[in-house]
């Protein structure tokens, strides 16, 4: 425990060094500094010598790391941000949502020499017929993700899209997803599970059932999910047999709360009174 330690605490403090305080230019010369200060550990003796190589050593992976995800992959998507529409071509890498305007996707763009920035699309109604590994061509304007209507964001960025765009005019499918790719396999299981759940449970608690199993919360009746945040256990709609194994036990057992009534009240009614 002492020795990860020694690594973890310093390759924590490079990546809170990089995100926070250092210019994106001293990411990588200081990680080589941090490296060479490795060998310095061959000037001590006994365990002060190990200690100092796992402490530059994490230092230096924190600081690497970080550079290197910055150059290959942060900056070339960052390079396509403009104010004018252009054409790309793009791959579908999850199913689309129907919005109030349209429909959102998500998707990698496949040109301009940027073969993996991952970039979150909003579109017209068109876009939802569209399936995971389909690839297309269509008109974007792409803006950087940390800001939305004015504010710093980090949602998307956490996630490693650095892209929104807006899709102005058709899209036109170039090459329908290939049935024998297994990239999108998880994507398609899930969407099988949710159109399951949504046809085997009532309407109003077949979202919460959703939301449990697969993370997907745009399932969920308007309003529910706010409640869940008020009441301080939204973490409990997320993908976790921990979750479901509780769930599961006090439904059965109908003990933990005597106010619930299994019969005339949804799970997320029951969820919201215990979390209060």
């Amino acid at each position: 425990m002492r020795k990860l330690c020694w690594f973890a605490l310093p390759y924590s403090g490079g990546l809170f060094l990089c995100v926070y305080l250092l210019p994106e230019a001293l990411f990588l010369p200081l990680g080589g500094v941090c490296l060479l200060g490795m060998l310095s550990a061959l000037l001590f003796h006994g365990k002060i010598r190990f200690q100092i190589a796992l402490a530059a050593g994490g230092l230096a992976l924190g600081l690497l790391w970080t550079g290197c995800y910055q150059f290959l992959i942060r900056a070339p998507a960052r390079s396509l941000i403009s104010d004018e529409y252009r054409e790309y071509i793009l791959e579908v890498s999850n199913f689309p949502r129907e919005t109030s305007r349209g429909a959102s996707l998500s998707a990698v763009i496949r040109t301009n020499g940027c073969s993996s920035a991952k970039v979150q699309l909003y579109a017209d109604e068109d876009a939802l017929s569209l399936c995971p590994g389909d690839r297309f061509a269509c008109r974007l304007r792409l803006s950087p993700s940390d800001s939305l209507r004015g504010e710093s964001v980090d949602f998307y960025e956490a996630k490693g899209v650095y892209l929104i765009g807006y899709v102005k005019g058709p899209l036109t499918l170039l090459e329908p997803a290939s049935a024998a790719s297994l990239r999108y396999l998880p994507q398609y299981a899930a969407e099988m599970l949710k159109n399951s759940l949504l046809r085997v449970f009532p309407a109003d608690v077949s979202g919460f059932f959703v939301a449990l199993t697969t993370g997907d919360k745009s399932a969920l009746p308007p309003g529910i999910y706010s409640a869940f945040q008020c009441s301080g256990i939204s973490h409990v709609i997320a993908v976790s047999g921990l979750h479901i194994g509780f769930i599961a036990g006090l439904y059965l057992t109908g003990k933990a709360v005597p106010a619930f009534c299994p019969a005339q009240d949804p799970p997320y009614v029951f969820l919201c009174r215990f979390g209060r």
